[in-house]
């Protein structure tokens, strides 16, 4: 079951620029981190229903990386700055 909280809405207009995924033996069982390109993060938890944060927080990538130390990280992108937007239309 999916069970977001209002922070959804602040999320429009951002851009993602990364994303992190921990896992743990204590709740969370699982987070996953959307990182936006204005240094902020939006957090999704689960132990067993799928959760979301109260809002978007501020912190780029290495602040999401401190964050919980205990969890481990099971994967990670995100995109080098400055951030380019990508252009699907493009023939190049």
């Amino acid at each position: 079951m999916l069970k977001l909280k209002d922070g959804l809405p602040q999320l429009l207009g951002k851009r993602i620029c990364g994303a992190v995924v921990k896992e743990g033996d204590r709740l969370p069982r699982m987070q996953v981190f959307l990182i936006f390109d204005d240094d902020t993060y939006y957090e999704i938890y689960t132990d067993s229903m799928i959760y979301g944060t109260g809002g978007v927080d501020r912190g780029g990538i290495e602040h999401v990386r401190q964050y919980m130390p205990e969890q481990e990280i099971v994967f990670e992108c995100h995109a080098e700055k400055p951030y380019k937007t990508l252009d699907f239309f493009s023939d190049e």
